[in-house]
């Protein structure tokens, strides 16, 4: 074992740099690549519908309603159905993976998410496929994962299709009720840039996730405590380069 890696668990809301807790920063060393998102928008779900929705910002709440007026249909997959409905969803998310120039993983990863929560029950995760229907089409889908009293909205999709018909919004509106049905709290957007920048390439999704209201949360990310100093500087050469390939090469061939 050359390392030990960790998602530090302290956040704190409304800043984004903020010193290490309990003195722990001579133990630990950053890690080159955050494995969960550090920063998040965190939305209380406790409360009823109608509070919720008065919390989300007045753009937000009107697509939400323009998705239903325009007919937006709403499914939630089955186990007997699921293996077909995540193979529609996968498409979608190369396409949109493609259109964004992000990575992506291979389709049996996100089976895998789905595969796993069935095997080990004890865990207490259920993880759930819901896609937006328009003409009798899949053209918007998420993935979500709940345990206890949080639910993480972990994936999303989208296809080019009516998007005007704002599928999105009606998809994690949804999301958000069903995660209250199974006794949540919380609903996590998991994962938005670090501040309110414009300049940001991905402030589109900054703006979509905060939208929806709740509190921004920022958490250190992922340290790692040492083991074999010589081993693991080449690991993080390396691990440096993959990064950039995926960050920057990769953004600009597609």
């Amino acid at each position: 074992v050359t390392f030990l890696r960790y998602d530090l668990p302290w956040g704190r809301e409304g800043e984004h740099t903020f010193p290490l807790p309990l003195d722990l920063s001579p133990h630990l060393r950053k890690a080159p690549a955050d494995i969960q998102p550090p920063h998040t928008a965190i939305l209380p779900i406790d409360s009823p519908e109608e509070d919720i929705l008065k919390q989300m910002k007045h753009k937000t709440r009107y697509n939400i309603r323009l998705a239903k007026k325009k007919g937006v249909v709403i499914r939630e997959y089955s186990r007997d159905d699921l293996k077909e409905g995540l193979s529609v969803w996968y498409g979608l998310y190369r396409e949109t993976a493609k259109r964004d120039r992000i990575a992506h993983h291979s389709f049996d990863y996100y089976a895998g998410l789905f595969r796993l929560a069935t095997e080990y029950p004890g865990a207490g995760i259920t993880v759930k496929l819901l896609s937006a229907v328009i003409d009798s089409r899949m053209v918007a889908g998420i993935i979500v994962a709940i345990k206890g009293e949080t639910a993480w909205y972990l994936y999303g999709a989208s296809s080019n299709y009516k998007r005007n018909y704002m599928p999105n919004h009606l998809l994690q509106w949804e999301g958000i009720r069903l995660a209250r049905e199974a006794g949540c709290r919380y609903y996590d957007f998991f994962g938005i840039p670090p501040k309110n920048d414009p300049a940001h390439p991905m402030y589109g999704l900054y703006r979509f996730k905060t939208g929806f209201g709740g509190t921004i949360v920022h958490r250190h990310g992922c340290y790692d405590v040492v083991l074999k100093p010589l081993y693991y500087k080449g690991y993080t050469i390396a691990e440096k380069a993959r990064t950039f390939y995926f960050k920057k090469i990769k953004k600009l061939i597609g």
